[in-house]
């Protein structure tokens, strides 16, 4: 799935394209035939930020940085920063940690994240319920297993 966007002073059509596919080839697809040099191209996951943006492409809408942002921020400056060596051992450590977060219900599991980490948010919003006492303690236990979560 893509979305296109439009916004003020691109009367000429849209301004850039959120692609959710998870399919890299389709994205660089979708660079190689938008001949404007202003068009901002996004992937739909971190899980796909570096071949992104080592491609030219300008970002992702970063599911893991509710719950992790200064995780996603340091992984989006060395791209910035063309570290694609240390880049690429983030990938992979946002990818697992992803992992991790999906391995129990994603929603819920950001609201249970956040509190671990000392930010109350409440809790998930109807069809969404809370983590079972399980679920929580087995997220809890592989995130500060792996160093993500330290308390």
């Amino acid at each position: 799935m893509w979305y296109i966007w439009t916004q003020p002073g691109h009367e000429h059509g849209a301004a850039g394209i959120k692609d959710t596919s998870g399919d890299i080839i389709l994205f660089y697809q979708f660079m190689m035939s938008v001949k404007k040099s202003d068009f901002k191209f996004l992937v739909g996951t971190e899980r796909l930020l570096l071949p992104a943006m080592v491609a030219g492409g300008h970002g992702c809408v970063a599911d893991l940085a509710n719950a992790f942002p200064e995780i996603v921020v340091k992984f989006y400056k060395l791209l910035k920063e063309k570290k694609y060596d240390e880049a690429a051992k983030e990938q992979f450590s946002i990818i697992e940690l992803r992992d991790l977060m999906y391995s129990v219900p994603n929603i819920p599991a950001t609201y249970a994240v956040l509190r671990l980490r000392g930010v109350d948010v409440g809790y998930p919003k109807f069809p969404h319920k809370p983590l079972s006492d399980n679920e929580l303690e087995k997220l809890r236990v592989e995130l500060e297993k792996r160093g993500f979560l330290k308390i």
